[in-house]
């Protein structure tokens, strides 16, 4: 009964206490698991939030520089369709010393609007590296140049983040990519193209999730469709760039369209707890502090991304395990505690260990502050002899804790000089007038495990435990104290003697130090400038946007370089290359800022030489070619935007060569000086007068409102440069035709507009020179068939397609044929026979004219030779070079060649050059006609009577021959002062013992006032006798021609015509 008692009892007490205990033990758990879970929400969402930040820390940079890289000077300098050489130095090398500064960027580029890539800078193995132009790409069918084309300036699209491809496919290794792309404007506010970074995400993923090492849990990163852009397990990621279903999206629905429903969520689901926060990094400025939109970036697809912390089911188990296990591990012995010894050990458990939590956090709290101090901290017994040591202390000798202890501190030291100090110092802390306050402190030089020695501090305190004295140890490593001192004199002996100027001033930009180079260069002494501000050196040349600009240059990134324009002290503007950079403290907050300048006045002034040699004429100083098609293109990209008209002349001197011969050249030199002089005096300051070679100048007038303006213009130039120029002291006179086309009506590109201009130039020459042209479809409809006549002249020289056609030379007095004249026919094979003066200018103007004349020297020469042994070895053939108006256009060398080569007799054949054309130049005339003479040719001066040579001029010639005009001729039996010049000429050419030539004969009446007179012209050429006919027909006329009967008859009918 006794023993059922006690049962009942101790079930009685033992029930409702193992209730209450194992319910205590699972509130616990509750309690604890619901703090634990809190933590690691607490912790989760810290993670994504962190994560997100640092997104936009990364993206917020990369912003700043591509709009910095917008505002380059080579940027600024490019113009459409220039040559732009100089300005794609400036962009690449902008671009280089980018990616040089940038490890993200892989490749920083610039398209043209067309997409065409103009510049390519990549990031080698070896460094940046420009793309050269044969391997630069059309990128116009990439979706980042489609997405920028809408952009405006100052706009930003950033492309999704996926891998690199190319030619089609993903590049291994893995290259994840984000492309941002932007428009540029140059300096003058024009679309010039894009500028494209190719920014590698590779480094910013690995920033992403460097700070979940060693935490619980696992990061990742998603794009807006659900694909992992970054997972812990490698093969999860890219599934869109591999079109598979590799995503949350697909792998979990639900959860994504929780999260994608969220901007922040939390949810536990069978894979674990799951947070998400969605982050589009392009959005914030944390520069800025508060969030701010960037409202000028702009997207396609791929954003916002989702971060998500997930920690796993599994740990979940275990987080929970770790709490109930130990609960139940402890409650069970706990429980049998209780209902043995409940109220005694307790109560007497819960003072216990009340003074053991104060004993355990003293300690807790006294080691904590050991292992954080950086110093070295050592506890040393009254010998010397190493108790405790903290973690620094380790770290500085590279010993551990154990080793340590195993030491006595002066075995540290490397030399026995130290070892006497220190004992002597702590010998001073034993003295009776020595505190635990005092402390002891010297350098000393100690060594490390691997023996390399270093310079140490140590400063010794005494404290006593019971009767025990001890010594706490603070040890100070002064190795970076050293280095940073030689760093300090290293760093004052580069300012002092650098050759570039250097300013520094404080975080309030007042100037604190300068160098004296900068002294050098300014002219100012450093008291004038310390306390001032740099604005002190301000030109006002330069307006307060460029200085707006440099200063967020330098918040954004901490450093800005460019060229700016100072005053020195003298007053003079001087330019310089300037680079400033801020300087940070440890906490990153700014102590001062430095600039380091360098004059490049004369670089600036040997450049702008280059630009002037490369853009004027050395001689007029007018602008040349180059800046003028310059000029041309600017003027149809703005007609074109503005619809303006504008015109072009082409002007081109008449007869500047006959001077440039005569003269000299540096006649003709100050000629074309006086000639731009006057032009550029009958023109606007707007229009733009250019010299493009030789004697051709062309003319560009901008805001053309009628033709009948560029009417007068252009006669009001031809008539000023008709009029007399003075050069070196002689009277010049030459004149100009002028060829004007107009845009839009003659073309909308700069090559049609010059070359119609050209076209209507030639035109105005053709037309009688000293005039002008307005281009016209009718005139390029005859250019045309002009061009294909010079394909078809080009033909025809080499086909046989010449002929050589004679007309007879008559002698009156002697009534026989004395002589023939040749004259070239051309027997084109669709258009039949052309006359000379349709296609010899072509010759002249296309080279052509040199083996035609030569082909038809060496065909008379071999039709006199094939007559010698005939009855027409007497003949005589004249070849008329005044055709050919340029006597040169045959070789000297090539004449004499044929008359040895073909065996003709020299003294038969004769060389006619009208009067004019002896006389452009009559040293070289006298020095050719001379060549002939002696070669045995006779000259004959044709149209003699319609030029101006002098009767001192002719004597000087070895003329033989004078031929009458056929103009004097024709009107001599109307005109009674033609018949007087025409019998004066015959006299002369008697008193000099010249043979006449009466060219042009066509009826009775000339013939009987030729013969009629005392000095009679007894030679005569002319339709009366017989027209010019091919050789087959000559040889008829001259055997069929009775000399006797044809006289007779023509004798009659002159006798008939004055009886009549």
């Amino acid at each position: 009964m006794t023993a059922q008692t006690s049962s009942r009892i101790f079930f009685r007490l033992a029930v409702p206490w193992s209730v209450v205990l194992f319910l205590v033990i699972y509130l616990i758990y509750l309690w604890q698991l619901d703090s634990q879970f809190g933590q690691l929400r607490l912790q989760q969402e810290h993670n994504v939030r962190f994560a997100s930040s640092t997104l936009i820390n990364i993206f917020h940079e990369t912003i700043t520089d591509i709009l910095l890289l917008t505002q380059s000077e080579g940027l600024k300098r490019w113009r459409t369709g220039q040559d732009n050489q100089l300005a794609e130095i400036a962009i690449a090398e902008n671009f280089r010393n980018q990616i040089a500064i940038k490890e993200r960027y892989d490749q920083i580029r610039f398209l043209d609007t067309r997409g065409m890539e103009r510049i390519r800078v990549n990031r080698g193995s070896e460094g940046p590296k420009t793309t050269p132009h044969r391997e630069l790409q059309d990128k116009s069918n990439r979706y980042y140049f489609y997405e920028a084309r809408n952009l405006s300036p100052k706009e930003i699209y950033i492309s999704p983040l996926d891998l690199n491809k190319e030619h089609g496919r993903v590049e291994t290794p893995f290259k994840p990519t984000i492309r941002l792309t932007t428009p540029v404007l140059n300096g003058v506010n024009e679309p010039i193209g894009f500028l494209v970074i190719n920014y590698l995400a590779e480094a910013m993923l690995k920033e992403f999730v460097a700070q979940y090492k060693d935490r619980l849990g696992n990061i990742a990163l998603l794009n807006d469709e659900g694909f992992w852009l970054y997972h812990h397990d490698p093969s999860m990621r890219w599934g869109f760039m591999f079109d598979n279903d590799l995503s949350l999206a697909k792998n979990l629905p639900n959860a994504w369209f929780q999260i994608n429903s969220a901007e922040y969520l939390q949810q536990i689901t069978e894979h674990g707890m799951l947070t998400s926060l969605k982050t589009q990094p392009y959005l914030l400025n944390t520069t800025q502090g508060n969030r701010h939109v960037y409202e000028n970036v702009t997207y396609s697809s791929g954003y916002p991304w989702t971060v998500i912390s997930q920690i796993e089911s599994t740990e979940l188990e275990s987080v929970k395990a770790g709490i109930l296990n130990p609960l139940l591990l402890s409650g069970t012995p706990l429980f049998l505690t209780i209902l043995i010894t409940f109220y005694v050990i307790a109560r007497h458990r819960t003072q216990a260990a009340r003074q053991q939590n104060l004993i355990i956090k003293s300690e807790m709290r006294n080691r904590s502050l050991l292992e954080s101090v950086a110093e070295g901290i050592m506890m040393l017994d009254s010998t010397g002899r190493i108790l405790e040591a903290n973690p620094s202390a380790e770290s500085m000798f590279g010993l551990t804790s154990h080793k340590l202890q195993s030491c006595v501190i002066s075995d540290l030291l490397t030399s026995s000089h130290d070892t006497i100090r220190l004992i002597a110092s702590m010998q001073q802390l034993t003295q009776p007038r020595a505190s635990e306050e005092s402390a002891q402190t010297d350098e000393y030089t100690a060594k490390r495990a691997d023996k390399e020695e270093f310079p140490l501090q140590i400063s010794l305190s005494q404290f006593s435990i019971g009767n025990e004295l001890h010594f706490t140890a603070s040890l100070r490593d002064l190795t970076e104290q050293r280095i940073a001192y030689q760093e300090m004199i290293l760093a004052s002996e580069v300012f002092d003697t650098a050759s570039e100027g250097i300013l520094v001033t404080d975080n309030k930009v007042i100037i604190q130090r300068v160098n004296p180079a900068f002294t050098r260069l300014t002219g100012y002494q450093p008291d004038e400038l310390i306390g001032k501000k740099p604005s002190l050196l301000r030109s006002y040349l330069t307006d307060n946007s460029f200085y707006r600009m440099m200063w967020q240059s330098i918040d954004n990134t901490g450093r800005w370089e460019g060229e700016i324009t100072n005053r020195i002290k003298s007053g003079a503007n001087r330019i310089f290359d300037l680079s400033i950079f801020s300087i940070r403290d440890d906490k990153g907050n700014i102590t001062n800022y430095a600039g380091i300048s360098r004059d490049i006045t004369e670089e600036k002034e040997a450049e702008e030489q280059i630009h002037r040699h490369a853009y004027y004429d050395g001689l007029t100083g007018l602008p040349n070619r180059t800046l003028f098609l310059e000029r041309l293109q600017q003027a149809i990209n703005r007609g074109s935007r503005y619809h303006e008209r504008f015109a072009l002349f082409f002007i081109d001197l008449d007869r500047f060569k006959s001077v440039n011969d005569s003269l000299g050249h540096d006649a003709g030199d100050l000629l074309l000086q006086h000639v731009a002089g006057r032009i550029s005096n009958l023109i606007r300051e707007t229009d733009t007068l250019a010299r493009h070679a030789g004697d051709e100048f062309s003319l560009l007038l901008h805001n053309i409102k009628r033709d009948d303006d560029l009417a007068v213009l252009a006669q009001k130039i031809i008539t000023a440069l008709g009029k007399t120029f003075m050069i070196m002291e002689r009277e010049v006179h030459i004149g100009a035709s002028i060829g004007i086309c107009e845009y839009p009506d003659d073309g909308r590109e700069a090559d049609t507009l010059l070359r119609n201009a050209d076209l209507a130039m030639y035109q105005a020459k053709y037309s009688g020179k000293e005039t002008y042209r307005f281009f016209s479809e009718e005139l390029n409809t005859a250019i045309q068939q002009h061009v294909r006549l010079e394909a078809d002249l080009r033909k025809a020289i080499n086909g046989e397609q010449f002929e050589l056609f004679y007309q007879p030379l008559v002698d009156y007095q002697r009534c026989m044929i004395v002589g023939t004249e040749a004259l070239i026919r051309w027997n084109h094979p669709e258009h039949g026979r052309i006359p000379p003066d349709k296609f010899i200018p072509i010759c002249e103007e296309t080279g052509l004219i040199r083996p035609l004349s030569e082909w038809v020297i060496h065909h008379a020469a071999m039709q006199l030779a094939e007559w010698r042994n005939t009855d027409l070895a007497h003949m005589t053939i004249s070849i008329n070079l005044s055709a050919y108006r340029n006597r040169h256009a045959v070789d000297k060398a090539f004449i004499k060649d044929t008359v040895i080569e073909t065996g003709a007799p020299p003294a038969l054949m004769t060389f006619e050059i009208t009067e004019s054309l002896m006389m452009e130049n009559t040293a070289e005339s006298l020095e050719w006609l001379t060549f002939a003479k002696e070669l045995g040719i006779s000259v004959a001066v044709d149209d003699f009577g319609t030029g101006y040579s002098s009767l001192s001029y002719l004597k000087r010639f070895p003329v033989d021959i004078l031929k009458i005009d056929r103009a004097f001729i024709a009107d001599m039996n109307v005109n009674r002062e033609d018949e007087a010049l025409v019998m004066a000429i015959i006299a002369m050419a008697k008193s000099l013992n010249m043979k006449v030539v009466a060219e042009g004969v066509e009826n009775h009446q000339q013939l009987d006032m030729l013969r009629n007179r005392q000095d009679h012209c007894s030679i005569i050429q002319g339709f009366l006798f017989a027209p010019p006919m091919p050789v087959d027909q000559f040889h008829s006329f001259y055997r069929d021609f009775d000399f006797n009967k044809y006289c007779q008859r023509i004798s009659s009918r002159l006798l008939k015509h004055s009886e009549g």
